[in-house]
């Protein structure tokens, strides 16, 4: 249940969460979806070691703001699900978790969703895998 590299919850961890949280719903939680810039570039040129470092650093950050509460997903895919906080709250750590990112020099697009209450944790991952995607476009243009 554990990411051997990061050790953060794995993919089976949250699957199996997903189906816990179908059963009970969660209230005031907050979603977010990660994706790192550049994993495959910096494998390419600085080695599969590097981009490992690179990963790691997202753990970390993501640990300092949100225990115990991130999984990672996929290779450069990261979420986070984080009940019971206030939308401000939350919001006020997302802004700490891009500055924890950043100041690891971990370039990432981060997407995030605040809902009141959900039974389908998947459909607020969703929206926030698609705030994420639109940040990941607007970083392409700049």
């Amino acid at each position: 249940y554990y990411d051997m590299l990061t050790h953060l919850n794995n993919r089976n961890s949250y699957m199996e969460q997903l189906n816990d949280w179908k059963q009970t719903g969660l209230d005031r939680v907050g979603g977010i979806y990660i994706d790192l810039n550049g994993l495959k570039k910096m494998n390419d040129t600085q080695g599969h070691e590097a981009g490992d470092a690179l990963i790691c650093r997202v753990a970390q950050a993501l640990e300092a703001v949100f225990p115990q509460r991130a999984y990672r997903i996929g290779g450069d895919e990261f979420v986070v699900v984080q009940p019971d906080i206030s939308q401000t709250a939350f919001t006020a750590k997302v802004q700490q978790l891009r500055a924890e990112m950043q100041q690891r020099e971990v370039s990432a697009a981060v997407g995030a969703v605040w809902q009141q209450h959900t039974n389908d944790v998947e459909a607020l991952l969703r929206r926030a895998d698609d705030c994420m995607y639109q940040e990941k476009q607007q970083m392409k243009q700049l």
